[in-house]
Protein backbone atom coordinates (compact mmCIF):
# COMPACT_ATOMS: atom_id res chain seq x y z
CA UNK A 1 0.00 0.00 0.00
CA UNK A 2 1.22 3.46 -0.90
CA UNK A 3 0.48 5.99 1.87
CA UNK A 4 0.13 8.75 -0.74
CA UNK A 5 -2.98 6.98 -2.06
CA UNK A 6 -4.71 8.00 1.19
CA UNK A 7 -4.01 11.73 0.75
CA UNK A 8 -6.69 13.94 -0.76
CA UNK A 9 -6.00 15.16 -4.25
CA UNK A 10 -6.42 18.81 -5.20
CA UNK A 11 -9.35 18.21 -7.59
CA UNK A 12 -11.05 15.59 -5.42
CA UNK A 13 -14.67 16.09 -4.32
CA UNK A 14 -15.79 15.04 -0.80
CA UNK A 15 -17.75 11.98 -1.97
CA UNK A 16 -15.29 10.77 -4.62
CA UNK A 17 -13.93 8.18 -2.17
CA UNK A 18 -17.00 7.49 -0.08
CA UNK A 19 -16.26 4.49 2.16
CA UNK A 20 -19.29 2.24 2.57
CA UNK A 21 -17.75 -0.71 4.39
CA UNK A 22 -16.31 0.85 7.56
CA UNK A 23 -12.82 1.17 6.12
CA UNK A 24 -9.94 0.66 8.54
CA UNK A 25 -12.39 0.41 11.47
CA UNK A 26 -12.83 -3.22 10.43
CA UNK A 27 -9.69 -4.22 12.35
CA UNK A 28 -11.45 -3.52 15.68
CA UNK A 29 -13.92 -5.85 17.38
CA UNK A 30 -15.14 -3.23 19.87
CA UNK A 31 -15.48 0.49 19.31
CA UNK A 32 -16.56 3.14 21.81
CA UNK A 33 -18.23 6.31 20.52
CA UNK A 34 -17.99 9.25 22.91
CA UNK A 35 -19.92 12.32 21.88
CA UNK A 36 -22.96 14.54 21.73
CA UNK A 37 -26.14 14.46 19.63
CA UNK A 38 -24.08 13.96 16.48
CA UNK A 39 -22.91 10.63 17.96
CA UNK A 40 -26.06 9.56 19.79
CA UNK A 41 -28.42 9.46 16.82
CA UNK A 42 -30.53 12.21 18.37
CA UNK A 43 -33.68 13.11 16.48
CA UNK A 44 -36.27 15.82 16.90
CA UNK A 45 -39.94 14.97 17.30
CA UNK A 46 -43.24 16.76 17.81
CA UNK A 47 -45.91 15.68 20.25
CA UNK A 48 -49.69 16.14 19.86
CA UNK A 49 -49.36 19.76 20.99
CA UNK A 50 -46.66 20.48 18.37
CA UNK A 51 -44.02 20.78 21.11
CA UNK A 52 -40.50 19.74 20.18
CA UNK A 53 -38.75 16.89 21.91
CA UNK A 54 -35.29 15.42 21.42
CA UNK A 55 -34.48 11.73 21.78
CA UNK A 56 -31.31 9.68 21.45
CA UNK A 57 -31.76 6.77 19.05
CA UNK A 58 -28.46 4.97 19.50
CA UNK A 59 -29.39 2.19 17.09
CA UNK A 60 -29.51 4.82 14.29
CA UNK A 61 -26.21 6.50 15.22
CA UNK A 62 -23.26 6.53 12.86
CA UNK A 63 -21.28 4.40 15.37
CA UNK A 64 -23.83 1.60 15.18
CA UNK A 65 -23.96 1.95 11.40
CA UNK A 66 -20.20 1.42 11.21
CA UNK A 67 -20.37 -1.52 13.63
CA UNK A 68 -23.09 -3.26 11.61
CA UNK A 69 -21.09 -2.83 8.40
CA UNK A 70 -17.89 -4.31 9.82
CA UNK A 71 -19.41 -6.95 12.10
CA UNK A 72 -18.16 -5.34 15.32
CA UNK A 73 -19.74 -4.17 18.55
CA UNK A 74 -20.04 -0.45 19.23
CA UNK A 75 -20.78 1.08 22.59
CA UNK A 76 -22.33 4.51 22.52
CA UNK A 77 -21.12 6.68 25.39
CA UNK A 78 -22.92 9.79 24.23
CA UNK A 79 -25.96 11.97 24.83
CA UNK A 80 -27.52 14.86 22.99
CA UNK A 81 -26.24 18.13 24.42
CA UNK A 82 -23.11 16.57 25.91
CA UNK A 83 -20.00 18.67 26.45
CA UNK A 84 -16.46 17.39 26.98
CA UNK A 85 -16.44 18.96 30.44
CA UNK A 86 -19.70 17.27 31.42
CA UNK A 87 -18.49 13.90 30.15
CA UNK A 88 -15.23 14.05 32.09
CA UNK A 89 -16.65 15.57 35.25
CA UNK A 90 -19.36 13.05 35.94
CA UNK A 91 -21.40 11.64 33.05
CA UNK A 92 -19.01 8.75 32.41
CA UNK A 93 -18.70 7.87 36.09
CA UNK A 94 -22.45 8.12 36.80
CA UNK A 95 -23.15 5.78 33.88
CA UNK A 96 -20.32 3.39 34.83
CA UNK A 97 -18.58 3.89 31.48
CA UNK A 98 -15.16 3.52 33.13
CA UNK A 99 -16.06 -0.10 33.96
CA UNK A 100 -13.74 -2.75 32.43
CA UNK A 101 -16.80 -4.40 30.85
CA UNK A 102 -17.01 -1.40 28.46
CA UNK A 103 -13.32 -1.44 27.53
CA UNK A 104 -12.90 -1.11 23.76
CA UNK A 105 -10.11 -1.61 21.27
CA UNK A 106 -10.76 1.82 19.72
CA UNK A 107 -12.53 5.02 20.70
CA UNK A 108 -13.97 7.73 18.51
CA UNK A 109 -14.22 10.97 20.47
CA UNK A 110 -16.59 13.48 18.90
CA UNK A 111 -17.16 16.21 21.46
CA UNK A 112 -16.84 19.97 21.19
CA UNK A 113 -19.80 21.19 19.17
CA UNK A 114 -21.82 22.12 22.26
CA UNK A 115 -18.87 23.99 23.75
CA UNK A 116 -18.84 26.22 20.68
CA UNK A 117 -22.53 27.03 20.99
CA UNK A 118 -22.79 27.33 24.77
CA UNK A 119 -19.62 29.30 25.36
CA UNK A 120 -19.95 31.35 22.16
CA UNK A 121 -16.48 30.37 20.98
CA UNK A 122 -15.41 31.44 17.55
CA UNK A 123 -15.61 28.76 14.90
Amino acid sequence: MNIKDLFFKEDEKPLDRYITDGGFCGIFRTIGCIGDSLSSGEMESLNDKAEKGYHDYFEYSWGQYIARNIGSKAYNFSRGGMTAEEYCEGFAKINNFWSPKYECQAYIIALGVNEIFRKKWER
